[in-house]
């Protein structure tokens, strides 16, 4: 009985916090990625993340961070790009802007915001788009280069089954203890 109390604690523990290595965040290299044309877009770059790794747990979000390396191509300017964050019911967040009315070249940006939201399975969708105004047509307005990263902050929804044998060795405890 007590060991299936430590083992439903012991479940509970590492899947609240496997989500992310450290107190940052779940590191999501955006190096790479452009901005292309106006949200929506077709031509513009997307990614699929997986805040969850291994397994289909809801991830409860607290904060979104970043920390990314910008460069635009004049005349666009560093408070033109965007970055949607969305889950299965929408979005969650929009991250930017990251500078002012003026092109940047390998502009460093640190920020964050603050979300309170429920991504069910752990997955996230990010959109990289230009907003306003769409300087080149067909072609990237900005690069987030290297190292350009987002650190998403929360945990992981535990598996029910840690719940139930959690619950299961406190009920034997208690038999016993009454006997």
């Amino acid at each position: 009985m007590r060991i299936m109390l430590a083992i439903g604690l012991v479940c509970l523990s590492t899947t609240a916090f496997a989500a992310f290595p450290d107190e940052s965040g779940f590191p999501v290299d955006i190096s790479g990625f452009a901005s292309w044309e106006l949200r929506g877009d077709p031509l513009n770059e997307t990614l699929a993340v997986d805040l969850t790794p291994g397994n289909q747990n809801d991830f409860i979000l607290s904060g979104i961070n970043w920390n990314i390396i910008l460069s635009t191509v004049s005349p666009s300017w560093a408070d033109e790009p965007r970055i949607a964050v969305s889950d299965a019911n929408g979005d969650v967040a929009i991250l930017g802007p990251f500078g002012s009315a003026t092109t940047v070249t390998s502009a460093n940006f640190v920020g964050g915001v603050s979300v309170s939201a429920v991504i069910p399975k752990g997955e996230i969708f990010l959109e990289f788009y230009e907003t306003g105004f769409n300087d080149f047509s067909g072609a990237p307005d900005a690069f987030y280069l290297t190292p350009s990263t987002l650190f998403f902050k929360g945990i992981a929804v535990p598996e029910p089954a840690c719940f139930g044998l959690m619950a299961a060795g406190l009920g034997m405890m208690y038999y016993r203890r009454r006997r």
